[in-house]
Protein backbone atom coordinates (compact mmCIF):
# COMPACT_ATOMS: atom_id res chain seq x y z
CA UNK A 1 0.00 0.00 0.00
CA UNK A 2 0.58 3.16 -0.27
CA UNK A 3 2.39 4.87 2.85
CA UNK A 4 2.27 8.35 3.79
CA UNK A 5 5.77 9.60 2.79
CA UNK A 6 4.98 7.87 -1.25
CA UNK A 7 2.03 10.07 -1.53
CA UNK A 8 3.82 13.01 -0.37
CA UNK A 9 6.32 12.28 -3.42
CA UNK A 10 3.32 11.59 -5.70
CA UNK A 11 1.67 14.92 -4.43
CA UNK A 12 5.22 16.61 -4.77
CA UNK A 13 5.84 15.77 -8.33
CA UNK A 14 1.97 16.71 -9.47
CA UNK A 15 2.93 19.83 -8.30
CA UNK A 16 6.22 19.97 -9.72
CA UNK A 17 4.64 19.12 -13.19
CA UNK A 18 1.86 21.59 -12.47
CA UNK A 19 3.97 24.40 -10.76
CA UNK A 20 6.59 23.63 -14.06
CA UNK A 21 3.74 23.63 -16.65
CA UNK A 22 2.18 27.41 -14.78
CA UNK A 23 5.56 28.82 -15.33
CA UNK A 24 5.96 27.82 -18.73
CA UNK A 25 2.36 29.60 -19.23
CA UNK A 26 3.18 32.39 -17.48
CA UNK A 27 6.46 32.22 -19.29
CA UNK A 28 4.97 32.43 -22.53
CA UNK A 29 2.08 34.47 -20.99
CA UNK A 30 4.21 37.35 -20.18
CA UNK A 31 7.41 37.23 -22.36
CA UNK A 32 5.53 36.03 -25.73
CA UNK A 33 3.96 39.23 -26.20
CA UNK A 34 7.72 41.41 -25.15
CA UNK A 35 9.61 38.52 -27.64
CA UNK A 36 7.47 39.44 -30.34
CA UNK A 37 6.95 44.26 -29.54
CA UNK A 38 11.45 43.37 -29.30
CA UNK A 39 11.51 41.46 -32.68
CA UNK A 40 9.27 43.70 -34.07
CA UNK A 41 10.91 47.16 -32.31
CA UNK A 42 14.49 45.58 -33.81
CA UNK A 43 13.06 45.53 -37.56
CA UNK A 44 11.57 49.02 -37.22
CA UNK A 45 14.45 50.57 -35.59
CA UNK A 46 16.19 49.37 -38.84
CA UNK A 47 14.10 50.94 -40.94
CA UNK A 48 11.45 48.44 -41.93
CA UNK A 49 8.35 50.18 -41.07
CA UNK A 50 6.43 47.75 -42.65
CA UNK A 51 6.22 45.07 -39.74
CA UNK A 52 3.38 45.29 -37.43
CA UNK A 53 2.86 45.69 -34.29
CA UNK A 54 -1.07 43.90 -33.16
CA UNK A 55 -2.80 45.46 -30.42
CA UNK A 56 -3.50 44.04 -27.08
CA UNK A 57 -6.62 43.35 -25.33
CA UNK A 58 -4.85 43.13 -22.06
CA UNK A 59 -5.26 45.34 -19.86
CA UNK A 60 -1.83 44.84 -17.27
CA UNK A 61 1.49 46.55 -18.10
CA UNK A 62 2.20 44.19 -21.02
CA UNK A 63 -0.74 45.28 -22.74
CA UNK A 64 -0.29 49.19 -21.74
CA UNK A 65 3.47 48.34 -23.41
CA UNK A 66 2.54 46.58 -26.10
CA UNK A 67 -0.52 49.17 -27.28
CA UNK A 68 1.48 52.25 -26.27
CA UNK A 69 4.73 50.61 -29.13
CA UNK A 70 1.98 50.08 -31.63
CA UNK A 71 0.53 53.73 -31.29
CA UNK A 72 4.37 54.84 -31.67
CA UNK A 73 4.62 52.90 -35.01
CA UNK A 74 1.57 54.05 -36.77
CA UNK A 75 2.81 57.65 -36.02
CA UNK A 76 6.07 57.18 -37.32
CA UNK A 77 4.89 55.53 -40.21
CA UNK A 78 2.09 58.33 -40.86
CA UNK A 79 4.50 60.74 -40.54
CA UNK A 80 7.42 59.40 -42.81
CA UNK A 81 4.84 58.46 -45.22
CA UNK A 82 3.79 62.06 -44.94
CA UNK A 83 6.83 63.88 -45.22
CA UNK A 84 8.04 61.34 -48.33
CA UNK A 85 4.81 62.58 -49.97
CA UNK A 86 5.10 65.85 -49.46
CA UNK A 87 8.70 65.98 -50.13
CA UNK A 88 8.64 64.19 -53.93
CA UNK A 89 5.65 66.08 -54.67
CA UNK A 90 7.87 69.24 -54.05
CA UNK A 91 10.68 67.75 -55.91
CA UNK A 92 8.04 67.82 -58.93
CA UNK A 93 7.31 71.18 -58.53
CA UNK A 94 4.30 70.09 -56.99
CA UNK A 95 3.26 72.92 -54.26
CA UNK A 96 -0.61 72.61 -54.41
CA UNK A 97 -0.11 69.66 -51.84
CA UNK A 98 -2.03 69.93 -48.39
CA UNK A 99 0.17 71.16 -45.33
CA UNK A 100 1.43 68.05 -43.29
CA UNK A 101 -0.69 67.71 -40.03
CA UNK A 102 0.43 68.69 -36.82
CA UNK A 103 1.75 65.90 -34.26
CA UNK A 104 2.22 65.84 -30.49
CA UNK A 105 4.96 66.93 -28.47
CA UNK A 106 8.23 67.92 -30.30
CA UNK A 107 7.59 65.63 -33.38
CA UNK A 108 5.30 68.49 -34.68
CA UNK A 109 8.76 70.11 -35.11
CA UNK A 110 9.67 68.37 -38.14
CA UNK A 111 5.46 68.93 -39.61
CA UNK A 112 6.10 72.70 -38.83
CA UNK A 113 9.94 72.70 -40.97
CA UNK A 114 7.89 70.88 -43.59
CA UNK A 115 5.61 73.39 -44.44
CA UNK A 116 7.76 76.18 -43.87
CA UNK A 117 9.69 74.96 -46.73
CA UNK A 118 6.56 74.29 -48.68
CA UNK A 119 5.27 77.81 -48.30
CA UNK A 120 8.96 79.46 -48.45
CA UNK A 121 9.11 77.69 -51.92
CA UNK A 122 5.60 78.32 -53.08
CA UNK A 123 6.08 82.39 -52.06
CA UNK A 124 9.69 81.76 -54.26
CA UNK A 125 8.05 80.52 -57.16
CA UNK A 126 5.35 83.41 -57.04
CA UNK A 127 8.30 85.97 -57.03
CA UNK A 128 9.94 84.30 -59.67
CA UNK A 129 6.74 84.48 -61.72
CA UNK A 130 6.51 87.95 -61.37
CA UNK A 131 9.92 88.36 -62.18
CA UNK A 132 9.26 87.03 -65.34
CA UNK A 133 6.34 88.63 -66.00
CA UNK A 134 8.47 92.27 -65.47
CA UNK A 135 10.86 91.23 -67.59
CA UNK A 136 8.59 90.24 -70.06
CA UNK A 137 7.24 93.56 -69.89
CA UNK A 138 10.20 95.60 -70.20
CA UNK A 139 11.45 93.47 -72.93
CA UNK A 140 8.37 94.34 -75.02
CA UNK A 141 8.77 98.11 -74.51
CA UNK A 142 11.92 97.92 -75.21
CA UNK A 143 10.79 96.54 -78.26
CA UNK A 144 8.12 98.48 -78.94
CA UNK A 145 10.76 101.56 -78.36
CA UNK A 146 13.10 99.88 -80.69
CA UNK A 147 10.45 99.86 -83.93
CA UNK A 148 9.44 103.45 -82.88
CA UNK A 149 13.19 104.70 -83.04
CA UNK A 150 13.36 103.18 -85.96
CA UNK A 151 10.32 104.43 -87.90
CA UNK A 152 11.92 107.71 -86.84
CA UNK A 153 15.08 106.66 -88.14
CA UNK A 154 13.43 105.90 -91.88
CA UNK A 155 11.29 108.57 -91.76
CA UNK A 156 14.57 111.44 -90.89
CA UNK A 157 16.74 109.84 -93.30
CA UNK A 158 13.62 110.20 -96.12
CA UNK A 159 13.26 113.71 -95.05
CA UNK A 160 17.27 114.42 -95.49
CA UNK A 161 16.98 112.99 -98.84
CA UNK A 162 14.35 115.12 -99.86
CA UNK A 163 15.80 117.65 -98.56
CA UNK A 164 19.23 116.87 -100.28
CA UNK A 165 16.89 116.49 -103.88
CA UNK A 166 15.35 120.13 -103.16
CA UNK A 167 19.14 121.91 -102.17
CA UNK A 168 19.80 120.09 -105.65
CA UNK A 169 17.08 121.32 -107.23
CA UNK A 170 17.61 124.81 -105.91
CA UNK A 171 21.65 124.83 -106.88
CA UNK A 172 20.68 123.56 -110.45
CA UNK A 173 18.09 126.52 -110.36
CA UNK A 174 20.98 128.65 -109.07
CA UNK A 175 23.13 127.86 -111.74
CA UNK A 176 20.63 128.14 -114.57
CA UNK A 177 19.86 131.63 -113.18
CA UNK A 178 23.65 132.58 -112.81
CA UNK A 179 24.04 131.65 -116.21
CA UNK A 180 20.95 133.14 -117.49
CA UNK A 181 22.45 136.40 -115.89
CA UNK A 182 25.59 135.88 -117.70
CA UNK A 183 23.92 136.21 -121.00
CA UNK A 184 21.65 138.93 -119.69
CA UNK A 185 24.94 140.92 -118.96
CA UNK A 186 26.60 140.25 -122.51
CA UNK A 187 23.23 141.34 -124.42
CA UNK A 188 23.04 144.07 -122.05
CA UNK A 189 26.68 145.00 -123.08
CA UNK A 190 26.05 144.39 -126.80
CA UNK A 191 23.08 146.59 -126.34
CA UNK A 192 25.12 149.33 -124.71
CA UNK A 193 27.81 148.96 -127.29
CA UNK A 194 25.34 149.00 -129.67
CA UNK A 195 23.75 152.58 -128.04
CA UNK A 196 27.32 154.17 -127.65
Amino acid sequence: ALTFANALVIIDMFAIVIAIGMSSFLSRYISGPIVKMQKALTSISSGDFSTEIVRSKRKDEIGILQNSSASLVETLSDIIGKTNYILESISTYDLTIADMPSYPGEIDTLSTSVNRIKHMLNQLIVQVQLSVNNVESGAQQLTEAANLLSEGAVTQSNSVQILVDDLADVVTRINRNSQNEDLVLQKLEKLNKQIQ
